[in-house]
């Protein structure tokens, strides 16, 4: 008899485990793909300034972004948009996430030189149906060039990291593939570089685990933890929204997206 009402005990707990999957998943592609209607705007805006500046994205002598905050005041609909804020541009010393006011919160000093695009999703206290994946929750996504190669511009001799344009501008030392954007990676961090905590070839080098904590993204965005009877489990939301209706949210589904390195050697452990 007790061991019947244990099989059926661990039989009602399944199901409702697996119900309950069904319905994160459900509000997370609903989500992300509001999302995407953005976000995808944002990333066609930047890949033509890209084009029409030759990759100079200095904006002003200290900042080299431009960056959107979202609500009902801007025409998209509060209640369903869940996106907070979206920053693009050039990571440069001034605004990576080490510095005192940094703009991008999730670029460490291991994407100085890079082009990146950083989402973050609004808070549950300002949005309370967001998904607890996307609960705000920061994600950056760094162009790619023609062939899936990263763009980026280097460091001149003496260590420093170059302007943005350089390797455009300057004749031979940017290959054809740096030309336009062809693309985003997706990187779902915990923790970003600090000058000194990464190693390898630049820009993809690997970082140390004692590297700083981004704010928001205890557990990295699309992680769900599953907890079923002696036993916890996770998986990212992300594989689930791989579609072309997902846009630039469909790159998160990839194996190497939840890493803190470009490497993809640094899993994003929790906080």
């Amino acid at each position: 008899m007790y061991l019947s009402f244990l099989l059926l005990t661990i039989f009602l707990n399944t199901i409702s485990a697996f119900a309950s999957l069904e319905s994160e998943i459900s509000v997370f592609q609903s989500q992300v793909a509001s999302a995407a209607l953005v976000v995808d705007a944002v990333a066609d805006q930047m890949k033509a300034q890209y084009i029409q500046n030759r990759a100079d994205f200095l904006h002003s002598s200290s900042t080299y972004h431009y960056a959107y905050s979202y609500s009902s005041s801007t025409g998209v609909d509060g209640l369903t948009n869940p996106v907070a804020s979206i920053r693009y541009g050039y990571i440069h010393y001034s605004n990576y996430a080490s510095q005192s006011s940094p703009v991008f919160t999730a670029a460490g000093y291991d994407n100085l030189g890079q082009y990146a695009i950083e989402v973050t999703f609004k808070s549950s206290s300002v949005k309370n149906d967001i998904s607890p994946a996307l609960d705000n929750k920061t994600i950056l996504f760094l162009a790619l060039g023609t062939k899936g190669n990263l763009i980026y511009t280097g460091f001149d001799s003496g260590g420093s990291v170059l302007a943005p344009g350089t390797e455009y501008l300057v004749a031979g030392l940017s290959p054809s593939t740096m030309y336009s954007i062809g693309g985003f990676a997706c990187r779902l961090k915990t923790k970003t570089a600090t000058f000194g905590n990464f190693s390898g070839t630049y820009p993809y080098q690997s970082i140390s685990s004692n590297a700083s904590n981004i704010s928001g993204n205890k557990i990295y965005p699309g992680k769900l933890v599953l907890n079923s009877i002696g036993s916890e489990s996770s998986v990212n939301l992300f594989t689930y929204t791989t579609a072309p209706v997902y846009g630039i949210f469909a790159a998160c589904g990839d194996a190497k997206a939840p890493f803190n390195d470009n490497s993809a050697t640094t899993a994003a452990v929790d906080q």
